[in-house]
């Protein structure tokens, strides 16, 4: 079993939305992660992100494969994933989740509003372990579960 450096692998889909929002989000996720003492990795930290422009889907391949490699190592570091656009998956945030359950068989949690208040219902509403209407309580949740859920990876039990 390989050391795990991470509490929380922090996915978002950046694509088509604007760096500003992007990079809020992210920083609003890292800020609940220090407040409750959780380790975290965030993608958005070795990119580089313009606040001012829409994110744009047609990187180079070479560039991607680099993004790809980059965070699939680092999903493999960590104990949970956290999918702060839970309502609205990326292909990116569904491959960095399918990777955490199926090929790491660890836990997903999800930020989704509408699938918290049932107004949205499916794949991802059914697969993940927990889903939450907000970032604050869905770190809180892992502050809280952090050492079980690790010594349940330890021993092979998820």
């Amino acid at each position: 079993m390989k050391n795990l450096k991470y509490d929380l692998y922090l996915s978002l889909g950046m694509h088509g939305r604007l760096g500003r929002d992007v990079i809020e989000q992210m920083e609003e996720a890292k800020k609940f992660c220090k407040m409750y003492n959780v380790s975290y990795y965030s993608p958005c930290d070795d990119e580089i992100i313009n606040p001012d422009r829409i994110i744009d889907a047609k990187p180079n391949r070479r560039r991607m494969r680099g993004f790809v490699r980059k965070d699939d190592r680092n999903v493999d570091l960590s104990c949970t994933l956290l999918l702060l656009t839970g309502d609205k998956n990326s292909s990116g945030t569904l491959w960095e989740a399918g990777r955490m359950r199926y090929l790491n068989r660890r836990h997903v949690l999800l930020v989704a509003p509408k699938m918290y208040r049932n107004q949205l219902v499916n794949f991802s509403t059914i697969k993940a372990l927990k889903i939450f209407d907000d970032i604050e309580p869905a770190v809180k949740w892992v502050a809280k579960n952090k050492a079980r859920l690790r010594k349940k990876i330890s021993r092979g039990e998820l």
